[in-house]
C-alpha cells in the first residue's frame, strides 16, 4: 500500500501535474473562458443555437445553451473562434 502510494504521488507530481501538462491545458482554460465570455455578452451564434440563445429565458439558460455548444466545438474551431486559427499561445501569454 505504501509502494502503491508512492507510485501515486510520484504520477500526479511528475506526470499529471507537471507543468508540461499544466501550461497548455491553462491555455486551453484561457480559450473556452473567453468564447464563453465573448458568446454570454452577445457574440452571435450560428444557426439554431442563436435562435436557441436569443429566446432563452434568463442566465442560467444561455449559460447553458453557450456551454453545450462550446462543449461541441472542435480544437481548431475554437480557436478560428477564438481569433487565433495557428497560434494562441501569442495572445494567452
Amino acid at each position: 500500500a505504501a509502494d502503491e502510494l508512492a507510485l501515486k504521488q510520484f504520477l500526479f507530481d511528475k506526470v499529471y501535474r507537471h507543468e508540461t501538462v499544466m501550461e497548455p491545458a491553462r491555455r486551453s482554460q484561457a480559450v473556452v473562458a473567453a468564447l464563453f465570455d465573448r458568446y454570454m455578452a452577445g457574440t452571435e451564434l450560428p444557426g439554431h443555437w442563436g435562435t436557441a440563445l436569443n429566446s432563452a429565458e434568463g442566465e442560467e439558460q444561455r449559460a447553458r445553451i453557450v456551454c453545450d455548444f462550446i462543449a461541441g466545438m472542435t480544437d481548431p474551431f475554437a480557436l478560428e473562434q477564438y481569433g487565433a486559427p495557428f497560434d494562441a499561445s501569442r495572445r494567452l501569454g
